[in-house]
């Protein structure tokens, strides 16, 4: 979601930074020091580097977003440190927080998911955050996503009580074509 998230921004008019954290160097020199917005995606054993980076970012006046795992199943933990707190996503709501900038507040889309932009176009954060120096190194791999939600009713992941949706299928093959096209020795990871 990190990666579609940046490209909505891009596709709206917006100058995008996107970085991701390997542990192995100061997560805050990753991005530039005068940002207007900050998304930022963790899971819960991250949750407390995200909180610290939070705080930096809000004493710049920086709007601090958080969604991923964490928001969603800890929203009012991260509210105490996020100025916003997202739990499903879309385009349309991304374009509401970059135009009304609410704070304070947990939000969620409450729409069925579109589906997420190709691989083409997310093409910028997968050099950024797989690639080694913007290409791909013996072994990479780019993930697909075929599938959101769950058919499931188990309680105790945070997919369980969104409905499963079957992407569309001629944009899996889309990203496949230009992935081999493009990364012949690129390893492609299907998930559901």
């Amino acid at each position: 979601m990190p990666q579609a998230i940046s490209v909505w921004c891009r596709n709206l008019g917006h100058e995008v930074f996107y970085a991701t954290y390997f542990g192995n160097k100061d997560p805050k020199h990753l991005l530039p020091n005068d940002l207007d917005i900050v998304f930022i995606s963790t899971y819960t054993q991250a949750s407390a580097l995200a909180y610290a980076l939070a705080i930096l970012y809000r004493r710049e006046k920086t709007l601090t977003v958080i969604g991923g795992p964490h928001a969603k199943q800890f929203p009012d933990d991260c509210l105490r440190f996020f100025d916003l707190v997202v739990g499903d996503c879309d385009k349309t709501l991304i374009t509401e927080i970059l135009r009304d900038k609410p704070r304070g507040v947990i939000i969620t889309s409450g729409r069925t998911f579109p589906g997420i932009p190709s691989i083409q176009e997310r093409m910028p954060e997968i050099r950024s955050s797989t690639f080694m120096r913007g290409r791909p190194f013996p072994f990479t791999s780019i993930p697909l996503l075929t599938s959101v939600g769950c058919p499931n009713s188990c309680d105790f992941c945070i997919d369980w009580n969104n409905p499963y949706l079957l992407l569309p299928l001629d944009q899996l093959e889309a990203d496949m074509r230009y992935i081999f096209q493009h990364f012949p020795s690129t390893t492609t990871l299907c998930c559901n």
